[in-house]
């Protein structure tokens, strides 16, 4: 079952930044929840003395078949790889996380080096084919600099 999620992303006065998740069906329209956001953000605002400094929507999307059904035994989405990449245009980099990565492709030293299913997945992360994926200021990834395993909460 696809549910599509909404972000509200608030700021305190410390200058910190946590979000507030409301999923929802994946049959309402980005018009539709862009209207809820506009109605709903004075309510919202009129409740917290934190400033909401913006909303996103999570949309869901229809995954193709013959994808894996079953997760492997004792894999947990708490350990995972963290992938890092240079960014075009900046001093830092983005890492993303991905969650349950396969044991196999992590080595002895708990790096995750760019050969076999990691280096495709990488390929394809860095080739700006279909969308070209950025930092959260939307610079975009340049180059991969190094994967490894790490336990997330």
């Amino acid at each position: 079952m696809a549910i599509s999620l909404l972000s509200w992303q608030i700021l305190d006065a410390g200058g910190k930044t946590k979000s507030i998740v409301m999923p929802m069906a994946a049959t309402e329209s980005q018009a539709d929840i862009q209207t809820f956001v506009t109605n709903h953000a004075p309510l919202l605002d009129a409740i917290i003395d934190g400033v909401i400094t913006g909303a996103s929507v999570q949309l869901a999307l229809t995954l193709p078949g013959g994808l894996e059904t079953v997760p492997v035994a004792d894999m947990l989405v708490s350990t995972g790889g963290l992938f890092g990449f240079s960014v075009t245009g900046s001093a830092y980099r983005k890492a993303l996380y991905v969650p349950a990565v396969k044991n196999s492709l992590i080595s002895d030293t708990k790096d995750i080096p760019n050969a076999g299913a990691a280096a495709t997945w990488i390929t394809d992360v860095l080739s700006g084919t279909e969308v070209s994926i950025t930092d959260n200021f939307e610079n975009p990834l340049a180059a991969f600099l190094g994967g490894e395993r790490v336990n997330r909460k």
